[in-house]
């Protein structure tokens, strides 16, 4: 009689642990979808199956016009900084634009898009003001 309840016991303890490991599974599992969905909504552009950019539809109600156009027209001028991790916005490109000149961001984002190394950035915001900010300094 002793034991069955030792096994028992045993038993009940190995059943404790394994429920308990399920229900951790479950909860990274959760967590991942979560992050997931994060990361998607923080995302800028989607890439779709053919390899071309699109700009994510869970923000498109979330844009105006403005930013729209914007976005779009870096997809088809600027695709590699689209793909990054940290990709240019309306706002800071405009931060840019009022800090630099007009001619010299363009010119810059056409010289960092062509860039090989363009996969060392994460930021495509702070990359292109550290670029203009050196080309402003080697012009005087």
């Amino acid at each position: 009689m002793e034991e069955i309840r030792t096994l028992l016991t045993s038993i009940n303890e190995h059943l404790g642990v394994l429920a308990e490991a399920v229900t951790n599974k479950k909860k990274k599992s959760d967590t991942k979808k979560e992050e997931s969905e994060k990361k998607e909504k923080r995302n800028l552009y989607l890439k779709k199956k053919d390899g071309t950019l699109e700009i994510n539809p869970v923000l498109v109600h979330a844009l105006n016009a403005e930013q729209t156009l914007f976005l779009n027209q870096m997809i088809e001028r600027y695709p590699n900084i689209c793909r990054m991790e940290d990709p240019l916005t309306l706002e800071q490109y405009n931060k840019l634009v009022m800090r630099y000149t007009l001619p010299n961001v363009m010119d810059m984002l056409g010289h960092f898009d062509n860039n090989r190394r363009i996969n060392n950035y994460v930021s495509a915001y702070k990359a292109l003001d550290n670029w203009l900010m050196k080309a402003e300094r080697n012009s005087r």
